[in-house]
């Protein structure tokens, strides 16, 4: 084997060790569970008023209104709950992200369907 091809290899390596480097920081787990919920919270606001969110809309919202209105604190905390469990993102730190704290009394399905 060349002494090109085993730098190249070496290279390649080490790439993809700082990828997994990168991936597994606990900013980055964060990041990535923040935007999933993001994600799914955009696509229920679009479902529930059939538009785009305005950049001054919840996308935590009172679901028995016919306007985007924020959500009272206990629907803040079940919301981020359930879509956090449809993400499958690690729901006590999206709320620990959000200074929300976790509430013992709310027993709420967080697996996958």
């Amino acid at each position: 084997m060349s002494q090109n091809q085993n730098s190249r290899r070496d290279a390649k390596r080490h790439r993809v060790r700082c990828w997994r480097e990168r991936i597994a920081s606990p900013d980055e787990s964060i990041a990535h569970a923040l935007l999933k919920v993001a994600i799914c919270r955009y696509g229920m606001f679009v479902q529930k008023f059939g538009r785009d969110p305005r950049p001054n809309e919840p996308l935590f919202f009172d679901p028995h209104s016919d306007q985007p209105i924020q959500a009272d604190t206990d629907e803040l905390h079940r919301q981020v709950i359930e879509t956090a469990g449809h993400a499958r993102v690690n729901a006590e730190a999206v709320l620990k992200f959000l200074s929300l704290s976790s509430s013992e009394s709310m027993v709420i399905e967080t697996s996958p369907r």
